[in-house]
């Protein structure tokens, strides 16, 4: 009979060691950690000057090109064989006033990509603004280009990922054009 009550005074405070510890473990607060699986944020790398800010693999290297009506400063980095860019020019108003938005990109795209076979282009927004998001394949090269052509006002951004022999991954595709933010 003893040995019943011992094993039993010894199950109930086992279990309520397990119940002090348990409550005492999910309290952040106290300073232990909280090992629950949550999605990592990314560190967003941000362009004042471009007003924009996005997931870049790597920290990019900037380059200025251009002069007179058309500058263009871009933003590249590489990783795991594919190109991450995004670049962005300020046109003057003249190019811009009194034109469908949708045109503009949609003209924008083409004359970017006019060397490669275009397979498809979709209209989007992002952030509010303007968009096009077109895939296509530079067949002499074997490179694959996801390309977005957006429109914020006087400003366009084309954001770009190249890879050789095939697309990005699709989970990279979106990683990288959906952290992009135009700072306003």
């Amino acid at each position: 009979m003893r040995k019943k009550i011992s094993i039993i005074a010894l199950l109930g405070v086992a279990i309520l060691i397990t119940i002090v510890t348990v409550s005492c473990g999910s309290n952040t607060d106290s300073g232990t950690k909280d090992t629950t699986s949550k999605k990592k944020e990314p560190k967003l790398y941000v362009s004042e000057e471009g007003r924009f800010k996005i997931d870049f693999p790597d920290k990019p290297k900037k380059k200025e090109r251009g002069d007179g009506d058309f500058k263009m400063t871009s933003f590249t980095t590489h990783k795991n064989k594919i190109e991450y860019n995004v670049s962005y020019s300020d046109h003057p108003a003249k190019y811009i006033d009194g034109v469908d938005p949708y045109k503009f990109v949609e003209n924008s795209s083409k004359a970017g990509l006019s060397q490669f076979d275009t397979e498809t282009s979709e209209r989007i927004e992002v952030d509010g603004y303007t968009a096009i998001r077109s895939y296509a394949v530079d067949k002499k090269h074997n490179d694959y280009y996801v390309h977005e052509a957006v429109l914020a006002g006087n400003r366009e951004y084309i954001i770009m990922m190249i890879k050789s022999g095939e697309y990005p991954a699709k989970k990279k595709i979106s990683n990288f054009f959906d952290s992009f933010t135009i700072i306003k």
